[in-house]
Order: C-alpha cells, then sequence, then structure tokens
C-alpha cells in the first residue's frame, strides 16, 4: 500500500528526515490532517479512474484517546464502525474497535499504521492479537511492516 499526500509539511523548517527536532510532525501541519468534515481523495495509481472519497464524520475514545472515524462518501449502506484513526506527531495509529456479531465477539486492538518519522530505507514491524470468544474462539494476528521509499514532493 503506497500513501502519498499533499500537504505543506515539507516547507515549514524541518529538515532532510522530516522531523522538526521535537520528535516528529507537530499535528499542526499534518500529512492527513484529522477534523470532523475533512475529505480524502483516494486514486488507484495503476487505474486512474477507480477513485473513492472519504471523509472524516465522527470522534470515538478509546484507552484515553480521541481516534477519528472516516466513511466513504456515496455509500448507501448504514454501517456503525467501532474502528478509528488518530495522529501523534507524525505516527499514525489505527484502532480496531470490538465488536460482536451472531454471537461471535472480537477483542479491541490498537496498533501503528504509518511513521512519518522514519528515515528512508528504515524499517518498522508492529503486530496486533485480537481475542475471538462467544461461539467461536482463537485468536486473529496482524501485523504491518513499512519501509519508507522516498520523501519529498510528489
Amino acid at each position: 500500500m503506497i500513501f502519498a499526500s499533499c500537504s505543506t509539511s515539507d516547507d515549514n523548517g524541518f529538515n532532510d528526515d522530516g522531523n522538526d527536532g521535537n520528535g516528529g510532525n507537530p499535528t499542526s501541519i499534518s500529512y492527513w490532517r484529522y477534523a470532523i468534515g475533512n475529505k480524502w481523495n483516494m486514486t488507484d495509481l495503476k487505474d486512474a479512474k477507480d477513485t473513492y472519497t472519504y471523509h472524516i464524520y465522527k470522534k470515538i475514545n478509546h484507552g484515553g484517546k480521541t481516534y477519528f472515524q472516516v466513511e466513504p462518501i456515496g455509500l448507501n449502506e448504514d454501517i456503525e464502525s467501532t474502528d478509528g484513526f488518530r495522529e501523534d506527531n507524525g505516527v499514525f495509529t489505527s484502532l480496531h474497535g470490538a465488536t460482536s456479531m451472531n454471537g461471535v465477539n472480537t477483542s479491541a486492538g490498537v496498533m501503528k499504521s504509518m511513521d512519518t518519522n522514519l528515515k528512508v530505507g528504515e524499517v518498522w514491524e508492529e503486530e496486533m492479537t485480537l481475542t475471538i470468544s462467544g461461539v467461536a474462539s482463537g485468536i486473529i494476528k496482524h501485523t504491518n511492516y513499512a519501509r519508507p521509499l522516498s520523501k519529498g514532493r510528489l
């Protein structure tokens, strides 16, 4: 998966590794700003006609932290999500909220989804384990692994 942004974060006195000298990119000049009403337009790099528009429509709390919920614009279904996203100084975190459906319960989990503070070629990996209970039992392990390929203007 490739994440790209068109913010002006690189124009605000940051050094070449993307840091401001204080441990990361301030949220106020984030690559993906989180605020109710913001829209994200996404395009498949292999098929420019394959586009999606999402908007931030709601805040939720988990573990004492605020997460923002994103939904696709134009979706004709009423879906209640327990998932959310947040940023702390250039580190983006995904919340998989707890769910319960048809007697199957899945625990909540949080994991890093992107780190803009890394230097090109630096690698990170993080694992999240969700517990399944109820009429089914087990675990789901999910691993995020990433390495920035480049930094700069698109």
